[in-house]
């Protein structure tokens, strides 16, 4: 068997063991500088039956390019940007495709509060002043998170988590999800909120829910009106789940106080607007991407 990690850099800096696989299949790694053309992955997959790709190049044209194609393992926890045309295709030809759920779970809740707590306490400009020759003490004003209200959008694994350290941090939490926590909430004392009524109560709204058609901008100009003016956003899940352009008026207009993004509705963007915006934080998608996570979801590829 023939199995072909395509762009294999973005799942595995160079540090990790592709052992695991190789006890397997015969496994070829292939690297690229930038985001490969989907023509650049095909010719990867001739002759493969298996593969591991990131999600948004899988598309109807490749299964259709690489007949031999019978398996393949997405770097992600979600099935978002592969569409529907694309899954039925596959199933209809006998091709799995699998994602890696929960892989990164512990890794994405504590970016979560490390761009979170970076952007309350202003570490970038910290950083940035001390290496220009500035000291700027008493000029820098931070925000704490004990006995704040989070409001977290999406109870799965990684709420979950946010949750557990949210309280950790002396944090009130809240929670909204169709698909309600039941025994984890009483457990831990999360309150349930319909939409509207979290986003008015919350200090920061965390998003960790799935993009779906009914996640699709599910927080948008009105809905960013609905938050305190204090208030910070974050969203560690998919851009698509907010309207960016709703956000960033919202910023501007300093109708909510700040946003933590890690996830964007075109990745990498083709322009940055939020860049000039100084209660913004910045993440390239990398809440998954640790040492550990990675190592993880190699050990569960390898288990498919």
């Amino acid at each position: 068997m023939k199995f072909s990690v395509v762009d294999g850099r973005i799942f595995n800096p160079g540090d990790l063991s592709w052992d695991g696989f190789r006890a397997l299949a015969e496994v070829t790694v292939t690297n690229f500088e930038t985001e490969p053309p989907l023509a650049a992955v095909i010719d990867c997959l001739q002759g493969s039956q298996g593969a591991m790709l990131r999600q948004r190049v899988v598309k109807r044209e490749l299964l259709e390019a690489c007949p031999e194609l019978k398996f393949i393992d997405l770097t992600s926890t979600g099935y978002d940007q592969v569409d529907r045309e694309t899954l039925d295709y596959a199933a209809r030809h006998g091709v799995t495709i699998c994602n890696i759920p929960a892989y990164g779970t512990p890794a994405v809740a504590q970016h979560t509060f490390a761009l979170l707590l970076g952007l309350l306490r202003q570490v970038p400009r910290c950083d940035a002043g001390m290496r220009g020759g500035k000291w700027e003490q008493g000029a820098i004003l931070g925000r704490e998170v004990q006995g704040r209200t989070f409001g977290i959008v999406g109870m799965g694994a990684i709420g979950r988590c946010v949750a557990s350290i949210a309280q950790g941090f002396g944090g009130r939490v809240t929670g909204f999800d169709p698909y309600w926590p039941e025994a984890f909430a009483a457990e831990r004392n999360i309150e349930r909120r319909d939409l509207d009524t979290l986003l008015r109560e919350s200090d920061f709204v965390c998003i960790h829910c799935p993009l779906t058609p009914q996640t699709e901008n599910l927080i948008g100009t009105r809905e960013l009106g609905l938050m305190k003016p204090s208030s910070v956003l974050v969203n560690m899940a998919r851009g698509g789940i907010v309207d960016e352009s709703a956000l960033y008026d919202a910023l501007t207009a300093r109708h909510i106080s700040g946003a933590v993004l890690d996830a964007f509705s075109q990745e990498p963007p083709s322009s940055m607007p939020f860049a000039a915006l100084p209660n913004v934080l910045l993440s390239p998608h990398v809440g998954a991407f640790t040492e550990e996570a990675l190592e993880k979801m190699s050990r569960i590829a390898v288990d498919h």
